[in-house]
This record gives structure tokens, C-alpha cells and sequence, in this order.
């Protein structure tokens, strides 16, 4: 990420995009993101 971040494009996009990325305060397995249950799930006929 750090090497990401370098970039002026990237910087450009994180500036008005970055309050979005907040974490929340229930944080789950993943660390950043709060778990949901899964409401909706899309697959090819056949497979779960």
C-alpha cells in the first residue's frame, strides 16, 4: 500500500474519497470492515 500511496493520481482519489473509508467502531474478522450477513447471492445455475 505504502507504494500505492505514493502515486499523485491515488493521492488525488483519496483526498475526497478517504472520510468514506472510515472504519467502523464493530470492526470483524477482516479488521477493517464490520461483518454482515449476506442478504443476496448471484451464481450460475447448478452452483452454490
Amino acid at each position: 500500500m505504502a507504494a500505492i500511496g505514493t502515486g499523485t493520481v491515488t493521492q488525488a482519489w483519496w483526498k475526497p474519497t478517504g472520510p468514506c473509508q472510515e472504519p467502523w467502531a464493530d470492526t470483524g474478522t477482516g479488521g477493517n470492515w464490520s461483518d454482515l450477513t449476506e442478504i443476496w447471492h448471484l451464481s450460475e445455475s447448478g452452483t452454490p
